[in-house]
Parts: structure tokens; sequence; C-alpha cells
């Protein structure tokens, strides 16, 4: 990939991410006034986790990790032949393996919820949550075939109309959820996502088949990737499915609280989540087929600069958006939520998580480089290893943690996060040796400084305004006090990043201007 190119794809790819969290966004500040802490919104939470949990590992998850090593060396050796024909049997056997899971899902749809639950869940949840369940089953298929797409993409270093998949699903959802929740109900949001899931497979059709590939159905299963790829594939499976086990857990404990709570948790986890899903999504999206070129080509040098520099540059956007996270979460979850059905203590209920979610952001960010890592060098078994370990870990804090409610489970969920950080930093180390550790957590401590110094002016206005000048009572006051606070916080942790680290910044920030090692 050329200098030109890799800055032109981060930033319309940060673009098209920020607008598709960004309606994510929306579509939570809509769903949760509309609906209250209620029934409907829980079983919304309930029904979507699996379908949601999906899109993550099918589109940018395990067939992406998988595929694009593999995919990536024929690329590279120009084999378009033999690419062309494994293709092919991928998408057979895609095809006849998710039908059959979407007719066992919506057979089984039932006992499926009722695992995500506890006994004490009540009847009404668990029946609007079965019916939004099977509606929702034929994304399955969709998403999977929108994950084979994706990878294609990514192995040609295609990172645009893959990206426009996940904009087009909130787009979706949102568009159902106006025209048709007086009709149906909660429903709309349901048939909103099954429709999404068909235009983020449409979406990636053009360029995929042309001049080097064709459209090329086939089963010849002695193809001899596919050894390559069940080697792969089993332990990536195992491994992604520990890790979500905790996402189900925590709904489980979750939906065993007061009503109202899975709702308040999820929630404050998407809002928390949101810094993430736009820009570390975006530098580990465009930074594996990076890794997978510096393995396949034996570039030791070059893989460890880019994990450095990609470590680096998430640290100066991620740390000082944790600080803002945390020092803003109520004025944040009272300025979003405070509506509707919601009134100010249901919204203070999404604020305790969301500032405790804050504090995991970097763990999170740098687990989500550091996996990658590992799959570019065709190792699936660490990531298994790391999460046999961590996940079993968190099970045992939050079952004790949760007799706080769901304060509780977020703090069980971050100190497991850096458990899992640890872990897989010990390990890339182990593997490719120094790739300056020293150096990263310099980068750390000045970014931190920065934005602590950032995080006491945001603090300090955001008090002012809401005593002093604007009518806190209307919405209108609470967004112009909190966008005045965000844009001084930006403001001063930028002046003081560049005060105290600015030759750094201009280091790692050049790189996109030069051409990769």
């Amino acid at each position: 990939m050329n200098t030109r190119k890799l800055i032109q794809d981060i930033g319309i790819v940060s673009i098209v991410l920020a607008g598709a969290r960004i309606l994510g966004f929306v579509r939570e500040i809509l769903i949760v006034p509309r609906f209250g802490l209620k029934h409907a919104l829980d079983a919304w939470n309930i029904a979507s986790s699996v379908p949601m949990i999906l899109t993550t590992l099918l589109t940018t998850g395990i067939l992406s990790i998988v595929f694009i090593p593999i995919f990536t060396k024929y690329v590279i050796n120009q084999d378009y032949k033999a690419l062309n024909r494994l293709i092919g049997v991928l998408l057979s056997i895609i095809t006849i393996g998710f039908s059959i899971v979407v007719v066992l899902g919506i057979i089984f749809a039932k006992p499926i919820i009722l695992l995500q639950t506890r006994p004490s869940t009540s009847p009404e949840t668990i029946a609007i949550a079965v019916r939004l369940f099977k509606i929702m089953m034929p994304t399955f298929l969709l998403m999977a075939w929108s994950g084979l797409l994706t990878a294609i993409h990514h192995s040609f270093q295609r990172f645009v109309l893959p990206v426009f998949g996940s904009l087009l699903v909130n787009v979706s959802v949102v568009t159902f959820f106006l025209l048709f929740t007086d009709l149906i109900g909660v429903d709309a949001l349901a048939y909103g996502f099954l429709v999404g899931s068909f235009f983020q497979l449409l979406i990636q059709l053009p360029g995929v088949f042309g001049k080097n590939l064709k459209l090329n159905i086939n089963f010849e299963m002695r193809h001899p990737a596919l050894i390559g790829i069940g080697a792969l594939i089993i332990p990536v499976l195992l491994g992604s499915g520990i890790q979500q086990i905790k996402i189900f857990f925590e709904k489980y404990l979750a939906s065993g609280l007061a009503m109202g709570a899975v709702s308040a948790y999820n929630t404050a986890w998407k809002v928390g989540q949101l810094p993430l899903s736009i820009f570390v999504m975006t530098v580990s999206m465009i930074i594996f087929p990076l890794f997978a070129e510096s393995v396949a080509k034996n570039k030791p040098d070059a893989l460890k600069h880019n994990i450095l520099w990609g470590l680096r540059l998430i640290s100066f956007i991620i740390i000082p958006a944790a600080i803002g996270i945390l020092v803003l979460a109520e004025p944040i979850s009272v300025t979003l939520f405070q509506r509707g059905a919601v009134n100010f203590e249901s919204a203070l209920r999404i604020a305790a998580p969301l500032a405790i979610f804050s504090i995991g952001l970097l763990p999170w960010s740098y687990t989500a480089v550091l996996l990658k890592v590992f799959y570019s060098m065709g190792d699936t078994k660490t990531p298994v290893w790391i999460a046999s370990i961590t996940v079993p870990f968190l099970i045992g804090i939050e079952l004790y943690l949760v007799r706080w409610g769901i304060i509780g489970i977020a703090v069980g969920s971050v100190i497991a996060a850096f458990l899992s950080m640890l872990l897989q930093v010990i390990m890339v180390r182990k593997k490719i040796g120094n790739f300056g550790l020293s150096s990263l957590l310099a980068s750390v401590i000045k970014a931190t400084i920065a934005a602590g110094f950032m995080g006491i002016v945001v603090w300090f206005i955001s008090q002012k305004l809401s005593k002093l000048v604007l009518d806190m009572s209307s919405n209108t006051g609470r967004i112009l006090s909190l966008s005045f606070a965000i844009i001084a916080g930006i403001v001063v942790y930028i002046v003081v990043m560049y005060l105290i680290n600015g030759r750094e910044v201009r280091e790692v920030f050049a790189n996109l201007r030069r051409n990769k090692k």
C-alpha cells in the first residue's frame, strides 16, 4: 500500500466509522427514551446480543482473522487462480453451514434466550426476546457472506466499501425505528437490523469479482488451503467463543437485578465503547493486513515498527477520550438519555458503569491491536490460552462483585481487561522480542499527564456552566455546556501534549507520510 492511499484509507474509514457509530449512538438516544428501562428494551438487548456479536465476529472477527493472512499470501504471489478456487469452495461451505444454523436458531430460539437470562427474568421479557430473535436469525447467513467479502477486500488492502456496511446497518435500524415503531413496536428494530444486514452484503459486491477474481462456486474440498483454514478456525472459534461468554454472562447477571439493569448496563457499554469502535477499529482494521504482509515477506523489523506505531497512535487518542468520559460520565448520560420515559434517576444509572468503563478503554484498545499480531503470524492458540485464563477470572470476580449491582459487573470487566492486556504484551514480546515497550510506556505517561490537565479543565468548566450560565433544566442548555467543555478539553490536551511531547507526536503522525519499511 502506498503512503497516500494509507492516509486516505485511514481518513475515509475513520469518517465512515464515525458516521456509523454516531448513528448507533443516535439509535440508542432514540430507543432508550422511547421504550424506557423496561421489558421491551431489556428484551431487545437480550435478543440482539447474539446477532450483534455475530456481526462483529464475522465481519471484523473470525472470518477476517482466519482468511486475511491466507488470502494475502495468494495476493502477494499473484496466484489468483488458486485464490479464486478457494473463495468458491468457502462460499459453498458458508452457504450450507449457516443456512443450517439459521433453521436451528429459529427452532430453538426460546432455549437460546433462556440461556441468556436468569430465572427471575419476567416471562414478558422472554416472550418478546424470543420473537425478536427469530426475526433476526437470517442475518446469520447474510453476515457470514459479508465476512467473506470483507476478508477479500482487506486482502487486497481495500477498506472503504466494507466499512460502509456497518453504516448501512445503523441507517436501516434508525429508519425502521422512526417509520414503524408506532405500528409494530420494538419489532421495528429487529426488521431494521435484518434489512440493514442485507444492504451490508450488497454494498460490498462491487469490486470483489472482476479482473483478478471470478465467481466460481465449487466443492473442491481438497484445496490445500482448506487444511490450514481448518487448523486456524477451530482455535479462533474457541478463543472468540470464550471471549463472548463474558458478554452473555454479564447480561445474565444483570437480568437478575432490578428491571432495566440489562438496558442500563448495555447502554453504558455502547456509549463507552464509542472511541474504540471509531478510532481503534480503524487502526486495527488497516494495520492487520500490514502485519500479515510483514510476516509473509519475513520482515520482523517492519512488524515491530507497525506494532509500536499503532499502539502509540492509539494511546494519544484513547487516553484523553477515557479521561474525558470519566469526568463527564454524568452530564453525558443525562444529556443523551434524560427525556421521554427516562428520568434523571434512570439516566444516572447509566452514568456509573459508563465512568467505570472509561478506565478500561486503553487495555481494550491495546488488546484489539495485539490480537492481530498473533493472528498475522498464524498463531491462534495463544489468544485461546489467554482467554481461557481471563474469562474464568472475570466470571469469578463478577460473581463476587455483583452484590454492588451493575457497577460491580463493570468493575470486574475492567479488571479482567487489564489482565488480558498484560498477558498479551508478555506473549507478544516473547514471540518477537522487544518492540519498544519503554518508548510506549513513556508515551502513555506523557499522554496521561496531558489528559489529566485536560480532565481538570473539563470538570471545572462543566461544573461552572451547570451552575452559572446555562439553563440546565433544558436539554439545549445541557448540550451547549457539554459541547463547550469537550471542545475546551480537546484544545487544552493538544496544547499541553505538544508542550511536553511535541517531537514524539510529530514522529508518530509523520509515519503516515512515509513509506512503510
